[in-house]
């Protein structure tokens, strides 16, 4: 993998507007219904995804307020400026319309790595990014009053034929209930993007199987279909 560490912070270093979506996601509220089915999500670059019909999906203006909001509380604690689009939000909530589950995907046409280069990297450049990924994340929190309380790393995977890197940990929330946080992330050129998804803690067994099966769901066409560089 061809990238300097110097690189590879600018390109991490924008995951801390991931963070913040993240817990301003986790401050929104709307009803729950008690039942759910899978459904199928398409979202832009061909990419799909399956949630329960559960999740209530924010709309288009509520998405790109959040964006906004995020980009203007990045840039107030010093984030480097790389484009990117938050395309796409869902969460899941009980029945006094608390989270419990949040899931956000977000595209960043300005990546140059493709899904060459992090299949066929090395394993300390995986580590590399994982060093540099926590630096960010805990910086990120801090900012919002929050911190890391469990780091369990970060890792290659292959989900549908496509080359992933997932970053998990367990952090603290702006109410006081802990939530693990999953980063998936795949490496496509200009179509590359960022999924988080989210739950509390004190409802994994019921929401880690549900998330999983989110994950394995994820599916960019144009990696599965041969056409990724």
């Amino acid at each position: 993998m061809k990238y300097s560490i110097n690189k590879t912070v600018i390109i991490f270093n924008v995951l801390l507007s991931i963070i913040i979506s993240d817990s301003l996601l986790y401050g929104q509220s709307k009803a729950l219904k008690n039942n759910f089915k899978y459904v199928q999500i398409k979202l832009p670059e061909n990419v799909t995804v399956n949630l329960p019909d559960n999740w209530t999906t924010w709309t288009e203006k509520e998405t790109a307020a959040l964006g906004k909001s995020t980009k203007e509380k990045t840039k107030n604690i010093g984030n480097v400026g790389v484009k990117s689009k938050l395309a796409f939000a869902s969460n899941y909530y009980d029945s006094s319309k608390t989270t419990l589950a949040m899931f956000n995907i977000r595209y960043y046409p300005e990546y140059e790595l493709t899904q060459y280069d992090i299949s066929h990297a090395e394993e300390k450049d995986v580590q590399l990014i994982d060093y540099t990924l926590k630096s960010s994340i805990e910086k990120g929190l801090k900012a919002e009053g929050l911190e890391i309380i469990d780091w369990l790393g970060t890792n290659r995977v292959l989900i549908n034929k496509a080359t992933a890197i997932i970053t998990e940990y367990k952090r603290s929330s702006i109410k006081g209930k802990s939530f693990c946080v999953r980063l998936i992330r795949y490496f496509n050129k200009e179509k590359s993007f960022v999924i988080t998804i989210s739950y509390r803690i004190d409802n994994t067994l019921t929401l880690r199987p549900i998330c999983d099966e989110i994950i394995n769901s994820i599916k960019p066409e144009s990696i599965v279909s041969g056409n990724a560089e």
